[in-house]
C-alpha cells in the first residue's frame, strides 16, 4: 500500500474525491491521506470469497446479520473511507444500513485478506484505525503464511490477538459454534 502525502494532492481529500477516484487500483483515504495499491491478486480474491462464502452461510442458517464483501465503509466526520474484504453487520446493525447509500455503520467484524503490497498497512494502520473506530472483531487473513490472525476488541480500546494456522479448526469469538477449516479457505 502507497501513501500519497498530502503536500503531493496539495489539501487533505475528502469524500467527493474518493467518489471520483477510478476503479484501476485499491484506493482508501484516512484522515484525509490517499493509500493506494494495487488490484488483489487470485489467491487472495480465492481466499476472501471462500470466507465470506463460510460466514453468508452461517449467519443465514443462524439468523444472525448480514456479511457484506468487497463494499466501502464512510466514516465521513473523520475522512475514513475504508474498502474492507468482508464486513459482518449483527442483525440490529445491519438493519440501519441503507442499501442505496454507502455504509457508514461500523460492522461488528472486519476482515482483511493480506497481500504482499499491503501486509504492513493492514497489520499496523488499519488495525489501529478499526480499533479507534470501535470495531469489535478484525482479522487478518493471510494466505502466504495460511494462517489467521483474530483480533477482540478489550475495555481499553486495544485489540487482544491470537493466531490460527491452517490444519486448526478456527472457533472465531464472535461465532463461537462456528468451527471454520482453514485449510479449505487457503486452498
Amino acid at each position: 500500500m502507497v501513501m500519497v502525502p498530502e503536500k503531493v494532492m496539495q489539501r487533505r481529500l475528502t469524500f467527493q474525491d474518493y467518489q471520483a477516484l477510478p476503479d484501476d487500483q485499491d484506493y482508501e483515504i484516512i484522515d484525509g491521506v490517499l493509500y493506494v495499491a494495487p488490484r488483489a491478486r487470485s489467491g487472495h480474491q480465492a481466499a476472501a470469497n471462500e470466507l465470506s462464502t463460510i460466514l453468508t452461510t452461517y449467519a443465514r442458517e443462524h439468523g444472525l446479520g448480514r456479511v457484506i464483501p468487497d463494499a466501502d465503509l464512510v466514516v465521513a466526520d473523520r475522512d475514513i473511507y475504508l474498502a474492507p474484504d468482508i464486513m459482518y453487520f449483527g442483525k440490529g446493525r445491519f438493519e440501519g444500513i441503507d442499501r442505496d447509500d454507502w455504509i457508514r455503520i461500523i460492522p461488528d467484524l472486519v476482515v482483511e485478506v493480506l497481500s504482499p503490497s499491503t501486509e504492513d498497512y493492514d497489520r499496523r494502520k488499519k488495525r489501529e484505525i478499526y480499533a479507534q473506530l470501535g470495531v469489535h472483531h478484525y482479522w487478518m487473513v493471510d494466505p502466504r503464511s495460511r494462517a489467521v490472525v483474530e483480533c477482540v476488541l478489550q475495555p481499553d480500546g486495544g485489540y487482544q490477538e491470537r493466531v490460527i494456522h491452517a490444519g486448526e479448526l478456527f472457533r472465531p469469538a464472535l461465532f463461537p459454534e462456528l468451527e471454520i477449516d482453514l485449510a479449505a479457505v487457503f486452498r
